[in-house]
């Protein structure tokens, strides 16, 4: 009978520092992937600022050449 209680014991010793153990890389994993859910997310808009600033010096270039070509 002490031998089972041992074994009992000795196992929800086990399960508790493996809870221990994995919880920290758990949250971590969990994190890292609402980390990313959010980047994609925002990407649309990164994308966006992206595309405008490019678009400035492409309009810049060609008031220039129209105006060079107009004077």
């Amino acid at each position: 009978m002490t031998a089972t209680v041992v074994i009992i014991v000795s196992c929800t010793t086990d399960t508790n520092t493996r809870k221990v153990i994995t919880q920290p890389f758990d949250d971590a994993k969990n994190k890292a992937r609402k980390a990313i859910e959010e980047t994609h997310r925002n990407l649309p808009r990164y994308m966006q600022t992206i595309a405008n600033n490019q678009e400035h010096p492409v309009n810049a270039a060609t008031d220039m050449i129209d105006n060079y070509i107009e004077s």
